[in-house]
């Protein structure tokens, strides 16, 4: 990596638009908040300070913008009164992985709270956190490699890369092609595998050991510390030649803060910093950074270990828009240079499909509304043949003739 720099300005509050909400339940004393997207509804959680002990839930329908309180667990229900390392939400179930142990998973069911606990048959501590690998798999940081967790076979299985086992590496992200590594205990490297040549390799970071964050997104792994952005280009496996300074700052102007997260989506990375109430934003193709103020300060590690007290604070991201489960709940929209402001940066319209948004008959119901989307029920074939599109297999297409729209009695958007 070249030590050559390249210069940004940290800009001020211009490119975002906001909103945020005051969910029920919600206090200064939270601790612990996470976030996650599934079928266009974000799922958040946040647990009440230690004298409580409840993790409580809503959920935020991006199509309608309308948030609902869910409810809460008790640590007893959960079944761990440790810190969670991660958690995820499938619209049924939510899954809590524990930050310690083998790599535990529990299960709790969203309709009636019943708990299931499911234990990595593999004696390797997994640790840190939580990512969806696709729509039904859990993948899991642990000191081999990777574990993964079927959501509908319930079973575990594993990627085993390193030959001795490694502790301390929370930060990850995996592709078809690599998994990428950075850590909040010695920052001072990136390691990555090649899940297509079966090599592993690390690359020191021209800083010192500053602890690390690190997200991806379209070929880019960016790893980013209290100083640095770094960028490592996942089909070359090297660095970009340019590494960028940023100051990034807590609430009193103090430098340099610990990042807290980062998440990649659609050429901005968004960064919290702990003991800091704004959110930046690193445009990647401008290579500029700004921010937005928040209504709160990020909580951090130093926050107090003892009464578990700013563990986590994950944010996640859907097209342009990012949201921040805090002391409220926040989506913030990155205008930059898009003209419309929907968080899409390819998609000029959109057009809600939401069940509660419209209304459709048909003599073939082979369309399905749910709470944020409209899909197409599989199971009838015959109806109309929908095909997986070959560059975007999640997206189905089909040739509708003159009798399918024939047996569509009525179709009514709200």
């Amino acid at each position: 990596m070249s030590t050559h720099l390249l210069r940004t300005t940290a800009g001020g509050t211009t490119r975002f638009s906001s909103k945020f909400i005051y969910n029920q339940a919600s206090s200064a004393t939270d601790t612990e908040f996470f976030t996650c997207e599934y079928d266009r509804i974000v799922y958040s959680m946040w647990r009440r300070d230690v004298s409580t002990d409840e993790f409580h839930i809503a959920k935020f329908n991006i199509q309608t913008g309308v948030s609902t309180y869910i409810g809460y667990v008790t640590t007893t229900q959960v079944g761990y009164t440790e810190d969670v390392g991660g958690w995820l939400c499938d619209g049924n179930y939510m899954y809590f992985t524990i930050s310690s142990g083998n790599g535990v998973v529990v299960r709790i069911s969203l309709s009636d709270y019943t708990r299931t606990v499911y234990t990595n048959d593999v004696p390797y501590t997994c640790w840190g956190r939580s990512k969806w690998y696709n729509d039904h798999t859990i993948a899991l940081m642990d000191q081999r490699g990777v574990t993964f967790f079927d959501t509908k076979a319930l079973t575990f299985s594993h990627m085993r890369y390193r030959s001795t086992a490694t502790g301390g590496i929370n930060q990850f992200h995996i592709t078809d092609k690599m998994v990428g590594e950075a850590s909040r205990n010695d920052g001072s490297y990136f390691a990555w595998y090649n899940r297509i040549t079966n090599e592993y390799h690390t690359s020191n970071l021209p800083t010192s050991s500053y602890p690390c964050e690190l997200c991806y997104g379209d070929g880019k792994f960016y790893i980013i510390n209290k100083a640095y952005i770094f960028i490592f280009d996942e089909e070359t496996e090297t660095w970009e030649d340019e590494y960028i300074p940023v100051q990034f700052t807590t609430a009193g102007g103090n430098y340099p803060a610990e990042i807290r997260y980062c998440v990649y989506s659609e050429g901005v990375v968004y960064i919290i910093v702990e003991g800091s109430p704004r959110l930046w934003a690193f445009d990647t193709e401008s290579k500029k950074v700004s921010y937005k103020m928040l209504p709160w300060s990020i909580p951090g590690y130093s926050d107090g270990w003892s009464n578990l007290r700013g563990r986590q604070c994950i944010i996640t991201p859907y097209h342009r828009y990012v949201f921040i489960q805090c002391y409220s709940f926040a989506y913030i929209s990155y205008e930059g240079i898009y003209k419309y402001n929907m968080g899409y940066k390819y998609l000029q319209y959109s057009i809600p499909c939401a069940k509660d948004l419209i209304e459709y008959e048909s003599k073939d119901p082979c369309l399905v509304s749910e709470d944020s989307y409209l899909t197409y029920d599989d199971s009838k074939p015959d109806i109309i043949p929908f095909v997986p599109m070959y560059q975007y297999p999640s997206i189905k297409t089909a040739s509708v003739n003159k009798n399918n729209y024939k047996s569509i009695l009525s179709i009514k958007i709200k």
